[in-house]
């Protein structure tokens, strides 16, 4: 059997687990109420991933996407580029079921950007 050599291709592990992920999210927010949804870090860690990952994370992540980036520390009116990364790892913490290298993953590339 020839393997698909294609990096463009999603393997079918990553499939999975982004499959498994958007089913979590959906579940979520057709239970939720939008406003129990709000600053929800499971959802926040989820969307994070799927973009980490370079998906599309459509508009169901919008708004954890932005809950995140709305975590910003100032320190004499000027972003403070170690509390804002740090605050934001911790809202992601906040999540129990989150893996912990992959928050890490996340916080390493979206962190300190404003």
């Amino acid at each position: 059997m020839k393997r698909n050599t294609d990096a463009a291709t999603p393997k079918p592990r990553k499939r999975r687990g982004l499959a498994l992920a958007v089913a979590v999210v959906f579940t979520a927010t057709a239970t939720a109420t939008p406003a129990a949804f709000a600053k929800d870090a499971c959802a926040t860690f989820i969307c994070m991933l799927g973009k980490l990952q370079g998906n599309n994370t459509g508009d169901t992540c919008v708004d954890p996407i932005n809950d995140y980036f709305s975590i910003i520390d100032y320190h004499h009116g000027h972003v403070d580029f170690s509390a804002t990364p740090r605050d934001r790892l911790n809202f992601l913490k906040s999540c129990p079921g989150g893996d912990p290298s992959k928050m890490d993953s996340i916080n390493n590339a979206f962190g300190s950007v404003t």
